[in-house]
């Protein structure tokens, strides 16, 4: 922020590595800095223990790992633990798992994230074709 400004949108992949006290604190400290997203901050399943944030905290939050299909999208929507879901298809089922969660969300207010693990250009752009037939990405 210091050199660029808000020219770059930052987002962190704390990829499971907080307890709730370490992510509060990560939060206070980084508030200036205007971070857009906060990936699975919190091992999957502590989703209980996210709920003690306030709502606007929880809006920045990603959910990944606890994201697998359809089911846990209907868990994490109901509990709104997460503002945001980042949907992988090679994780989800492919494009009809994918816009089933996409669909969840949807009805849910919750925004999209569109990530992926090592796929090939084919995967990567049906993923991408996906994202942008999603209002809520």
């Amino acid at each position: 922020r210091e050199k660029f400004g808000n020219h770059f949108d930052i987002r962190v992949d704390a990829n499971t590595g907080y307890s709730l006290e370490q992510l509060k604190m990560f939060l206070e400290r980084t508030k200036s800095l205007e971070i857009e997203l906060v990936e699975q901050p919190m091992l999957p399943g502590m989703e209980d223990e996210l709920l003690k944030l306030p709502p606007e905290q929880r809006e920045k939050l990603a959910a990944d790992e606890s994201l697998k299909d359809a089911r846990s999208a209907l868990s994490l929507a109901s509990t709104k633990s997460y503002g945001i879901f980042n949907i992988k298809l090679m994780k989800c089922g492919g494009l009809k798992g994918a816009f089933e969660i996409a669909n969840i969300a949807q009805q849910a207010r919750i925004s999209l994230f569109w990530g992926c693990n090592d796929e090939s250009i084919v995967s990567i752009t049906a993923a991408l074709h996906a994202a942008y037939a999603c209002a809520n990405t």
